[in-house]
C-alpha cells in the first residue's frame, strides 16, 4: 500500500511538472536574427553635388549609394529603403524628395543616381539646409 501511494505521488508530480517545463521553455527569448535583413547602416550615401537651378525651379542632387554589407540587396529583399533628400528655403519652408533605393545593389558595389526636388516658381533653396539620408520605410 505504501509503495502504491509513493508511485501515485511520483506520477502526479511528473504530470504536474510537464506544464511547468513547457511554460519555462517557451518563455525564453528567441535571439535568432535573420542574416538576410538589412539596416540603414548597410548602405552609405555620398552626395556628389546638390545645387539649386533657378532657371528650372528645381534642386538637383547627384549621389552614390554603396552596399557595405556582405549581402545582395534587390527587389526580393524583405527590407525596403528610401533615399530622402530635404532642403529648405530662406523662409523655413521644407521641400522633400524621396526615391526608392535602387533595385539591385550587390554586396560591396556602388550605384550612382540623380534626384530632383521640385520647387515652386520663384522659391530659392538654401543649400546650407540640405540633408540626405537612407531610411527604412
Amino acid at each position: 500500500m505504501k509503495t502504491r501511494n509513493i508511485f501515485r505521488k511520483t506520477i502526479l508530480l511528473l504530470l504536474l511538472s510537464i506544464p511547468v517545463i513547457l511554460i519555462t521553455s517557451c518563455a525564453k527569448d528567441d535571439k535568432t536574427t535573420n542574416p538576410n535583413t538589412f539596416t540603414a547602416a548597410d548602405f552609405t550615401l555620398t552626395i556628389i553635388s546638390h545645387v539649386h537651378r533657378p532657371s528650372s525651379s528645381d534642386y538637383r542632387v547627384e549621389y552614390t549609394v554603396k552596399n557595405i554589407s556582405t549581402k545582395n540587396y534587390d527587389n526580393n529583399s524583405n527590407d525596403n529603403f528610401i533615399l530622402k533628400f530635404i532642403v529648405k528655403d530662406n523662409n523655413g519652408n521644407t521641400f522633400t524628395e524621396t526615391d526608392y533605393l535602387l533595385p539591385l545593389i550587390e554586396a560591396g558595389t556602388t550605384k550612382s543616381g540623380t534626384s530632383v526636388i521640385a520647387l515652386p516658381s520663384g522659391v530659392i533653396a538654401n543649400p546650407s539646409t540640405f540633408t540626405a539620408a537612407v531610411e527604412m520605410y
